[in-house]
């Protein structure tokens, strides 16, 4: 991620948290989906672009230990405040996450993907294969656009465009086992079972 980017989520983390409650709410109804689906009775999950939290603090109702991290301070700045008095150990990141091997059952990388390029996109997905166990659940646009979506993209000037055309077969060069459940009309999460590869 260039430091443009990461000045750019610097500065939108506290209008970002407006959204918190909201984003909660979504999050919640995509883990109980992900209990339907088997990703229950696991100890330990990391949420990597935490954003300003809501993944990670609805995560503290299926995990014992939730982890969470950013590139953007400020991010997780609104964070810790939107969760204050929940247990989520926060991280600030760089290039690596701060991790060891396989030490985190489940992994979580929630809207992070679409706006890198290629290249950053396939180390962030081993990074994450690295530190997980058995499990990562990606949860990002499908194929479907919407004129919103595609001008906020826009403006943000990521790899959104291309990300929706190629993630599929990126995803299936690097990870072989998979499966896709559609959650909303412009969303999807992909079930990555890990557990078999090495990296």
């Amino acid at each position: 991620m260039s430091k443009h980017e990461k000045l750019l989520f610097d500065r939108i983390a506290t209008p970002y948290g407006l959204f918190y409650s909201i984003q909660r709410k979504k999050y919640t109804r995509i883990l109980d989906i992900l209990k339907k689906e088997n990703i229950d009775g696991y100890l330990s999950l990391c949420d990597v672009g935490c954003g300003t939290g809501a993944l990670a603090s609805a995560a503290t109702e299926y995990f014992d230990k939730v982890y969470a991290c950013d590139v953007a301070g400020m991010m997780i700045d609104v964070a810790k405040k939107k969760t204050k008095g929940q247990s989520i150990e926060y991280r600030w990141i760089d290039k690596y996450l701060p991790f060891d091997d396989q030490c985190m059952d489940v992994v979580t990388i929630s809207y992070v993907l679409h706006g890198m390029n290629q290249k950053e996109r396939e180390d962030l997905l081993k990074e994450c294969i690295r530190i997980s166990k058995k499990y990562i659940i990606i949860i990002e646009f499908n194929q479907k656009r919407h004129w919103m979506i595609s001008f906020v993209e826009w403006l943000e000037k990521g790899d959104y465009f291309a990300f929706i055309k190629t993630f599929d077969a990126q995803l299936n060069q690097i990870v072989s086992t998979y499966q896709i459940v559609q959650t909303e009309k412009y969303q999807q999460v992909y079930i990555c079972d890990v557990s078999s590869l090495k990296v």
